[in-house]
């Protein structure tokens, strides 16, 4: 019985030291839970112990971070991380929007022939000293025409023949390339496309490559400068008669692109309006208001195209001043040019491939020769 007494006060004890830790774990709790409306945050005792250790404000101001160190506020707000990486998000947002930024079209070109592919996944065959120079053009880099163009001339065309050399091998017996004197504005058909920025400016330019976002362009180094000029003419002229480029998303708007085609030896100038309606409002003042800054133009044709296509010249025409088409010298033969003629767009390379094409072929005028896929005629009729 002894034994049996002994047995259950020791049981009780127990018990009882059972139901004290109960009593200190529950008070336990409400402290810390009183510390964390004293810190006012979801960490609060370590808010404010990390407060307390680095001699920060205690309470609610070291529960703001939390278990993070206080210069990570400002990283917070952005999500990322990283506060610089708001205002490129801002570029990104503005590129996406009008096709084009100031500082990154600055960058050097870093492509190569073939690799028309935008910013990534190209090739590079420029040296170390290439890349570090700025770029010639304003807008190299984004619109994908132009690769080689920071790589000297006569640099280009020693790489030109390498590549050559490697992919045709021993089937081909080369020589050594031609070049052009003067490489530069040498273009005498120049095509641009008119769209509004945000504020619903109207802008001109060039597709960025495998886009339909338009690099806003006054002078590109390949084109005619005349040309050029006239094209920035052309927009400068829109909204004093209240014309609006052409939105393909919406629909809206008139104006879709510029054709300019010149002369190289005849100096003749023509001037191609793709409207989507054949109604050009006030068509005879802005033919006179354009003609007033540019009396070198001989000719204005008006295109519609209101097919939603990516072909830049529709099916109709009309002509609204001049004969319609220019004419221009090449090899000694005149040739007629329309808006539609196909007419090789280097004048001076093509004299000289015209050249040496007779020279390799022989002829004594006793062949038949097929001039096949001849566009305005220019190889049969020389030849």
């Amino acid at each position: 019985m002894i034994r049996q007494d002994k047995n259950r006060e020791k049981k009780a004890d127990r018990n009882m030291d059972k139901n004290m830790d109960k009593k200190k774990a529950v008070k336990a709790g409400q402290d810390r839970s009183a510390g964390q409306e004293k810190t006012g945050g979801r960490s609060g005792t370590k808010g404010g112990r990390y407060a307390q250790e680095q001699g920060k404000p205690k309470g609610k101001e070291a529960g703001k971070y939390g278990t993070e160190k206080p210069e990570r506020k400002e990283a917070g707000k952005y999500v990322t991380g990283k506060p610089e990486r708001k205002e490129a998000a801002k570029a990104w947002a503005k590129d996406a929007k009008t096709g084009y930024d100031k500082e990154r079209s600055k960058q050097p070109v870093d492509k190569a022939p073939g690799d028309r592919g935008g910013r990534q996944g190209t090739r590079s065959y420029l040296s170390k000293t290439d890349k570090g120079r700025r770029s010639a053009c304003a807008v190299n880099g984004q619109c994908g025409g132009c690769q080689w163009l920071d790589i000297p001339y006569e640099e280009q065309l020693k790489k030109k023949e390498r590549l050559l050399k490697e992919a045709c091998g021993d089937m081909v017996n080369f020589q050594p390339i031609i070049g052009m004197e003067e490489p530069k504005h040498y273009r005498n058909k120049v095509h641009a496309v008119f769209g509004e920025d945000r504020k619903h400016n109207p802008i001109s330019g060039i597709y960025e490559e495998k886009t339909h976002r338009i690099v806003p362009v006054d002078s590109c180094m390949l084109e005619n400068e005349t040309a050029d000029a006239i094209i920035v003419s052309v927009r400068g002229l829109l909204k004093s008669f209240k014309i609006r480029p052409y939105n393909e998303d919406t629909g809206y708007g008139l104006l879709r692109h510029v054709l300019v085609r010149t002369g190289h030896v005849s100096g003749q100038v023509m001037v191609v309006l793709v409207l989507v309606s054949p109604i050009l409002p006030s068509k005879n003042n802005f033919v006179k208001a354009l003609l007033k800054l540019h009396p070198e133009i001989t000719t204005i044709v008006v295109n519609v195209n209101n097919r939603g296509t990516s072909m830049v010249l529709g099916e109709k025409e009309q002509v609204v001043y001049g004969k319609g088409y220019i004419e221009d010298e090449l090899c000694g033969k005149t040739f007629r040019i329309s808006p539609k003629s196909f007419y090789q767009v280097n004048a001076v390379q093509t004299e000289k491939l015209y050249g040496k094409a007779m020279e390799f072929a022989g002829l004594t005028g006793k062949e038949v020769v097929l001039d096949a896929y001849c566009g305005t005629g220019t190889i049969g009729l020389i030849a």
